[in-house]
Formats: C-alpha cells, sequence, structure tokens
C-alpha cells in the first residue's frame, strides 16, 4: 500500500471513494460537485488530504488541517461551510426535493444555530501549533485490513516532520467503531457533548 497527497487527477476516483466512505453524510447526499469543492477546500494551504493506494486503487484517505504557533486559528465548521456555501445552494436548487431530506435538514438547522459562531477575526491566533484530522475513510470492501490505522500513523508522521505534537479530531458519539479505534490508539477524550466527542493526543519524537 502507499499513500501520498491529493492531486487534482485524482478527484474522480477519490469522489466515488468517498462517497463508497460515507454514503449518508451531506456531501454524498447533495451529490459530487460540492465532494469535488470539499477536495479542492483540501488542498488549500494548511489544509491536507492523503490518498492511500493498493494496486492503483484508491482505498482509503484522511483529509485534515493545521496551524502552527502565531498563525491564524482554523475554525472547520465555519470556514467550511463558508466554502461550500455557494455551491450547496446551487446543488439543492438544481434539485429542491432534496431539501426534505432527514440529514439536509438537520445540517441546515445546525449552520443556522451556529451560524454567527467560531467566526476567524484579525485578533483569533493560534497560541500553539496544533494539526487536526477532519475525516478518515475506507473503503467497504478493504475495512479490517489495518488502513485507518497507517492512515493515523502517516498523519501522525506528517505533523512530526512540522514540528507539530498535539493532534485534535471529532468523532460522533454514535460511532462506537471510531471511538473504540482511536481510544485503542492512545487518544484521549477533550470535550464530550451529546452529539460528539473531541478527541487528542501528544506525540513524541521518539
Amino acid at each position: 500500500m502507499t499513500i501520498r497527497p491529493l492531486q487534482k487527477v485524482d478527484f474522480p476516483d477519490v469522489i466515488q471513494l468517498y462517497k463508497n466512505c460515507f454514503p449518508k453524510t451531506l456531501m454524498a447526499i447533495i451529490g459530487p460537485q460540492v465532494i469535488q469543492k470539499f477536495l479542492e477546500w483540501c488542498l488549500q494551504k494548511n489544509h491536507y488530504f492523503f490518498v492511500a493506494y493498493i494496486k492503483n486503487q484508491p482505498v482509503g484517505f484522511v483529509s485534515g488541517y493545521y496551524y502552527m504557533k502565531g498563525e491564524p486559528f482554523i475554525h472547520s465548521t465555519s470556514e467550511l461551510a463558508l466554502f461550500l456555501r455557494k455551491d450547496l445552494i446551487n446543488s439543492l436548487l438544481k434539485q429542491p426535493w432534496k431539501v426534505f431530506h432527514p440529514t439536509v435538514v438537520k445540517k441546515i438547522l445546525k449552520h443556522v444555530k451556529h451560524q454567527n459562531s467560531n467566526v476567524v477575526g484579525e485578533n483569533d491566533i493560534a497560541v500553539s501549533s496544533e494539526l487536526s484530522i477532519l475525516s478518515i475513510g475506507v473503503s467497504p470492501n478493504f475495512q479490517r485490513q489495518g488502513i485507518a490505522e497507517k492512515l493515523t500513523q502517516f498523519v501522525t508522521s506528517f505533523a512530526l516532520e512540522k514540528s507539530i505534537t498535539h493532534l485534535k479530531l471529532t468523532v460522533e458519539t454514535n460511532n462506537k467503531a471510531g471511538l473504540n479505534f482511536y481510544s485503542k490508539n492512545g487518544w484521549s477524550n477533550l470535550l464530550i457533548t451529546k452529539d460528539y466527542i473531541v478527541k487528542h493526543k501528544y506525540l513524541t519524537n521518539e
């Protein structure tokens, strides 16, 4: 298996991979154009998207972002929502029946509730370096083969190369497999809410 950074030429295969990994997510429900916009977001500065390949077939990915001490703090939820908003609206205008999908309704209500929070300001500067994992996906046909663990290890090495020793991620409380995976790999709870758990991990160079 090889793991390498996402390239634009990979978009068609990775879009299909994303849909296979997360068929019930908002982006998968709305359509491939929104997933492509998400991939473009991941190619920006201080963002990352690594793809795992087996015999030239994409089988998994890990995405996220990072910031260094003294740099503007990245709020993934608000930043990504703003980046995708135009494409989401245009897609829904072309497919208005999808507005009533339970997942779409839930996400729209959540966005409205938090639209005025987590906005990056001029003085919103990171006091320490940190890397966040936004999503890890493995093709259903290749699960239980250690791919998620190898992707996590790859991101860990990527972080250490940048002298980042603090990692964070968010897992939904109903994602029992994800919670078990991260707990088994040394992630601790940082924040627990009704809907999600923020986990974190400190790295060493050993």
